[in-house]
């Protein structure tokens, strides 16, 4: 079906089969990835991230899911629930969190630092990228800056 409709990104995949990993890698599809639900849910359930990623090389992204079923909609508990419950590298939820949520919405003018690109940035009290999942619930935001402009 993904290789009939162009379909931007799959969202939630908890009961996706690992062989149809290489089916959304062909659609180029992005796979966005909700690990609040897994932990509003209980479920025991997971993504098949180690296919997507693998062999497939699907580009994962990662969303909040504010929904009735899931009310949250801190992007940083999203961040370190996917470190924790689906298994995935600090630097793997920073590019799934900024340039593959951008990429999956159609934004090629974003998600990454470079001339030219939107400047949409949070600052993070934290040492380095690899912190930013260590410390569970603490608001680790020290600066915002939407378009330039500090907020």
């Amino acid at each position: 079906m993904v290789r009939e409709f162009s379909i931007a990104s799959l969202d939630h995949l908890l009961n996706l089969p690992e062989q149809n990993a290489r089916l959304i890698a062909e659609g180029g599809s992005v796979a966005t990835l909700l690990p609040v639900t897994i932990l509003s849910l209980m479920s025991s359930k997971r993504p098949p991230v180690k296919a997507l990623r693998g062999g497939a090389g699907v580009p994962i992204a990662l969303g909040s899911d504010f929904s009735p079923n899931s009310w949250s909609l801190n992007m940083q508990y999203a961040m370190e629930l996917a470190t924790y419950l689906l298994g995935m590298a600090p630097i793997e939820v920073l590019m799934a969190a900024t340039v593959n949520a951008a990429y999956s919405l159609g934004f090629r003018d974003r998600g990454i630092i470079q001339p030219g690109y939107l400047a949409d940035i949070v600052v993070w009290d934290t040492p380095n990228y690899r912190w930013l999942s260590y410390e569970l619930g603490r608001n680790k935001v020290l600066a915002v800056i939407k378009r330039g402009c500090g907020t």
